[in-house]
This record gives C-alpha cells, sequence and structure tokens, in this order.
C-alpha cells in the first residue's frame, strides 16, 4: 500500500482525507520554523523520507520552506515525485504528479 507523508503536521488539521491515497507516515517535520537550522531539516527530510517509494505521496501542508526541502529529498530519493495538494474550494486533496527525471521532454497539452 502507498504511503503518505505529511510535509508538515499541524495538529489543528485534519489530514483523514489524504489517507484515501495510502497510509499515514509520520510527518516529515513538526510545527515550527527551519530559517534557524536548514541542515539539520534536510538531514531529518532525508531521514524520515529514505523510506520513500515511488507510489508513495507528498502532502503538501505548512511552510513552503519545508515543502521545496521534501519535494527537492523526494527528487532524491524517486525522480517522479507524486503531491497531494489541497483544495479549500473542494475539501480535497488534489493529486500531482511530477517526473523531475523527464524535464527535458516537452510538456503535452490536456
Amino acid at each position: 500500500m502507498p504511503k503518505v507523508f505529511i510535509t508538515s503536521e499541524d495538529p489543528k488539521l485534519d489530514y483523514s482525507p489524504a489517507y484515501a491515497h495510502g497510509e499515514k507516515v509520520i510527518g516529515v517535520f513538526p510545527p515550527g520554523q527551519v530559517h534557524l537550522h536548514p541542515q539539520i531539516a534536510l538531514y531529518r527530510a532525508r531521514e524520515v523520507l529514505r523510506a520513500m517509494e515511488p507510489d508513495d505521496w507528498l502532502a503538501l501542508s505548512g511552510d513552503p520552506v519545508k515543502i521545496g526541502i521534501c519535494v527537492a529529498v523526494a527528487v532524491e530519493r524517486v525522480g517522479k515525485v507524486k503531491m497531494l495538494r489541497w483544495n479549500r474550494h473542494t475539501t480535497s486533496y488534489l493529486p500531482i504528479e511530477v517526473d523531475f527525471l523527464d524535464a527535458a521532454a516537452p510538456p503535452q497539452k490536456p
């Protein structure tokens, strides 16, 4: 079963809709800032996302710096990153897949 990695968990939010895409995994980052120790944040992301496989998802939540670190580490791990983006209008997660390894290919119009 795919896993869902929450980029930064906020205890006030309900992430259960993301678990329709897979099994919950501990959040990559606890609440708080990373600007004072970005290298420690990078190390933590690499430790947690070491278990990431191509079918797993990143649920994007919280600090954009934390999200960026998680996406960069996911690219290192699997190349094609599957992300879940919260849409407050539909109150659901939108799946987005980006193949960073095939970035040279021309984009396909829908």
